[in-house]
């Protein structure tokens, strides 16, 4: 185990010799490293060098078993690739409050599963967003807003697990072929997801591309596996619906998903669309919105 101790204005620091973005690999934690582990008050700075790195962070955590560890009240700051990583499936984190992430390309780098651990928002200075690898939520999570957006490069799926997006969450999804990016939800196994946008501060799902286009990524597909109450609320989607068959599809979910209060712009239409065996509950659609309703006899 590692145990940094600093104070407030007396922080235990770890930095390149040289003083360089990337002068060395940075702290890594690997499975084994034990719960005591803490690092508070500290300043971890110059890491995540690229050149040879599997690791990606100022501050790695590697593997599904590692920790889980605790980082609380620091600095991780000026790094080649992201402040902190963790891209394996698991809960590697048992406190992670009162950090800022400075000064470095991404803030975080994590598999979805993780992000449930962050229970508050941290502070992101000259930082413009972070990593969301692809990966499958399989214990139920609430995502807060962080301040910056989430840049997704692949599918998100819910599998065994609730997931919660808090209002003013924001994932971008990169342009990705032949097979966009999306939010899927009781396709492969039971899941559920809720959402919790608002008019004032709505969950914002959007392209991650400079010139971003309709189409750029999926949307969010629902499936026959899906839980009673999943609830699509208070959504802003942008440049979705790949592929033409729907930002919001649904596929034998019966009468188990409300839709809300959602917003298209700049979509591949239709908005939503579902299935003779789905049943969706609408309310507040915007008149403008597409609607592929099939005809069942």
């Amino acid at each position: 185990s590692l145990v940094a101790r600093g104070a407030d204005g007396v922080p235990v620091t770890f930095q390149a010799s040289n003083g360089e973005r990337g002068g060395w690999h940075g702290i890594v934690f690997y499975p084994g490293t034990r719960p005591s582990t803490n690092l508070s008050f500290a300043v971890v700075r110059d890491g995540g060098a690229a050149s040879g790195n599997i690791y990606g962070g100022c501050v790695t955590v590697r593997g599904a078993d590692t920790g889980p560890v605790s980082i609380v009240s620091s600095l991780i700051a000026h790094c080649e690739q992201s402040a902190l990583s963790a891209i394996h499936a698991g809960h590697p984190f048992l406190a992670l409050a009162g950090n800022t992430l400075a000064d470095s390309p991404a803030g975080l780098h994590f598999h979805p599963q993780v992000v449930g651990d962050l229970t508050v928002g941290l502070g992101y200075q000259d930082v413009p967003y972070n990593l969301l690898n692809s990966g499958v939520v399989t214990s139920d999570a609430t995502w807060i807003e962080q301040g910056v957006p989430w840049r997704a490069s692949g599918t998100i799926e819910v599998e065994g697990a609730t997931l919660t997006l808090a209002e003013g969450v924001a994932i971008q999804f990169t342009r990705t072929r032949p097979n966009a990016g999306r939010i899927e939800v009781g396709v492969d196994a039971a899941g559920r997801l809720v959402t919790q946008g608002t008019s004032e501060n709505p969950v914002r799902l959007s392209s991650a591309e400079d010139a971003p286009q309709a189409g750029d990524w999926g949307g969010i597909s629902v499936g026959q596996n899906v839980q009673v109450d999943t609830s699509v609320v208070g959504i802003d989607f942008r440049h979705a619906g790949a592929g033409g068959r729907g930002v919001i599809r649904l596929s034998r979910t019966g009468s188990n998903v409300t839709i809300q209060a959602p917003k298209f712009t700049s979509t591949e239409t239709p908005d939503i669309s579902w299935d003779c065996l789905s049943d969706p509950v609408l309310l507040d659609i915007p008149v403008d919105a597409t609607l592929d309703a099939p005809e069942c006899g």
